[in-house]
C-alpha cells in the first residue's frame, strides 16, 4: 500500500516561510543580546548563519524565477495591450452620483 504524503507547498511559499522563521530568530537573538546574554546571542547567531547558508541558493533561484515571470507578464501585457484595450472601471464620485442625498428633496412624480 502506498504511503500517504502531505501536499507539498510551492517552493516560493516554502522559501517565504523559511525567511519568516529567520526573521523570528533574528528578533530572538536581538532580545538575547539586549538582555545581556551576548554569549547565547553569539551562539544562536552562529547557528542561524550556518543553517541559512544552504537556503541562499534556493532563495536566489526563487527570486530569479519570480523576476523572470514578472518580466514575461510585463512583456505579454505590453505586446497584447493594443489588441485588448482596457476599459476603465466606472468610479463612483459624489459629483456623478444621481441619487438624491438626504439633504436634497427627491423629485416629485406627478
Amino acid at each position: 500500500m502506498a504511503a500517504l504524503s502531505s501536499p507539498r507547498l510551492p517552493l516560493s511559499v516554502e522559501v517565504l516561510w523559511t525567511a519568516d522563521a529567520v526573521c523570528g530568530m533574528i528578533a530572538d537573538i536581538q532580545t538575547l543580546a539586549a538582555n545581556g546574554r551576548q554569549s547565547d546571542a553569539l551562539s544562536a547567531l552562529a547557528y542561524l548563519a550556518d543553517a541559512v547558508e544552504g537556503h541562499r541558493p534556493v532563495l536566489r533561484g526563487v527570486i530569479s524565477a519570480e523576476r523572470e515571470a514578472a518580466q514575461a507578464r510585463h512583456l505579454t501585457q505590453r505586446t497584447l495591450a493594443p489588441f485588448f484595450p482596457r476599459v476603465p472601471a466606472e468610479q463612483p464620485h459624489a459629483a456623478n452620483d444621481q441619487s438624491p442625498s438626504p439633504q436634497q428633496p427627491s423629485p416629485d412624480v406627478a
